[in-house]
């Protein structure tokens, strides 16, 4: 998957002897996609040539709690935790020839970065992390006549970020994908797929828990085998069962909290359990079948 742009001219800071560079700052690559695969990088769209952002902020996450008075107890009680939407702010500065040109380039970032419908942002100066936004405020203000300052804000409904890559990117760790500061460890070689294993660690290497079903997190688990399987979360205490005999053909697939056999919706030959992954390492044994190989597809959350 390529994220940014592959030009090797990138705009940059001026340096010592450019006589045609006047640019004060290193820009902030951004990226934007529909669907969180395909990307186009700012810096690969030709009406966005001197129209640079040079600051992304990330606000603090937004927790929103739910607490009860239960009767004659002093205080509340917290019922519920979850985190809020929240507003991510950019600064961008365009050099322009004239005020034609001015206009065009405010235009272009307007066209670029404007969508009635939510799609996915990444920024390098925050890599590895992609963010789900809509488009909020152009705040635009005019310096001279040719340039222009403009204020971004972009709503961030989940109120969270997410990986770029899934756990079955987890071999392309040195690529783009994944970045200092999403909780990897130089001493750990994390698995997501285990091949006749009845016990094996699944690490999340993210900031909050993976939960399918109070949460919605699309977490993945697919199973081949022969046998009746039996996956256990000892970390959560989570089981998830299936009561039919598969064999080496059949493809069981706990896609969130819905189990399908082979593409078919299968809940009442299960025992209608949920598996969720909590934060480091999660124990887990698969019993009940031979011949087994189980892997787990989830992206990663980060406050």
């Amino acid at each position: 998957m390529q994220i940014f742009s592959t030009r090797t001219d990138r705009p940059h800071a001026y340096r010592f002897g450019e006589t045609d560079n006047k640019l004060p700052f290193n820009p902030i690559e951004y990226a934007i996609s529909v669907d969180g695969t395909n990307w186009v990088s700012c810096f690969d769209v030709p009406n966005l040539q001197g129209v640079y952002m040079y600051d992304a902020t990330l606000p603090d996450v937004n927790p929103a709690d739910t607490y009860q008075a239960l009767g004659q107890q002093d205080g509340q009680t917290l019922m519920s935790s979850r985190y809020d939407q929240r507003d991510i702010t950019c600064q961008f500065y365009s050099f322009g020839i004239d005020e034609a040109d001015q206009s065009l380039g405010y235009q272009a970032l307007e066209r670029f970065l404007y969508a009635r419908d939510e799609f996915w942002i990444t920024f390098s100066n925050h890599p590895g992390i992609k963010f789900r936004v809509k488009t909020k405020t152009f705040k635009p203000t005019y310096p001279n006549e040719k340039d222009f300052y403009a204020t971004v804000t972009f709503n961030n409904s989940a109120g969270l970020g997410q990986s770029l890559g899934t756990t079955q990117d987890v071999e392309d760790f040195d690529s783009e994908l994944w970045a200092l500061g999403q909780n990897l460890r130089l001493d750990q070689d994390p698995q997501y797929s285990f091949q006749n294993m009845d016990r094996f660690t699944v690490v999340n290497i993210g900031d909050i828990m993976i939960e399918p079903d109070t949460k919605q997190h699309p977490l993945i688990i697919t199973i081949h085998c022969n046998g009746k399987p039996t996956l256990t979360n000892t970390t959560t205490g989570q089981t998830f069962s299936c009561n039919r005999v598969l064999t080496a053909n059949d493809e069981l697939k706990l896609s969130g909290v819905n189990p399908f056999i082979n593409g078919q919706q299968c809940g009442s030959d299960t025992n209608h359990g949920v598996i969720s992954l909590q934060l480091g390492d999660n124990q887990f044994t698969l019993t009940g079948c031979t011949d087994s190989n189980i892997s787990f597809d989830t992206p990663f959350y980060y406050v």
